[in-house]
């Protein structure tokens, strides 16, 4: 099995295969957002005289990191369906669906995790202004 059918593959062949699918793309996203983060942090980084503290700029950096993530995954969805040769798109077959589970773990994944984090943020946001008011 090379790199490709692990990444570009709706087949489903057995357990250990989707669990490696899933371990192998889980690493690709860390390491995709981790090289998407430092390169937002290192582009762009945070004015030394601004009045919003560091720490909520990285937070917003991060924020930023997911919805580029969500993009280039959705692109990466785009062409995982596009080169699927129409006889595997089965779709009411219910292996299909444990082909398509690692990306749709991830991508749901990535949203929560924006959600979540969008939301702790306006919390962290609310508080603040409350407390200088």
């Amino acid at each position: 099995m090379d790199i490709s059918s692990m990444f570009f593959s709706v087949e489903y062949r057995d357990i250990p295969d989707l669990i490696l699918r899933c371990v192998l793309l889980l690493l690709a996203s860390t390491l995709a957002l981790w090289l998407i983060y430092l390169g937002l942090i290192k582009f762009f980084p945070a004015k030394k005289k601004s009045s919003v503290p560091r720490e909520f700029v990285l937070k917003l950096r991060f924020l930023a990191t997911l919805s580029l993530f969500l993009v280039a995954f959705s692109v990466y969805i785009y062409f995982f369906i596009k080169t699927a040769k129409p006889s595997d798109l089965e779709w009411g077959h219910p292996t299909f669906y444990l082909a398509l589970l690692p990306q749709f773990i991830i991508y749901v994944g990535a949203i929560v995790l924006f959600v979540s984090r969008y939301a702790g943020y306006m919390k962290a946001l609310k508080k603040t202004e409350v407390s200088h008011a």
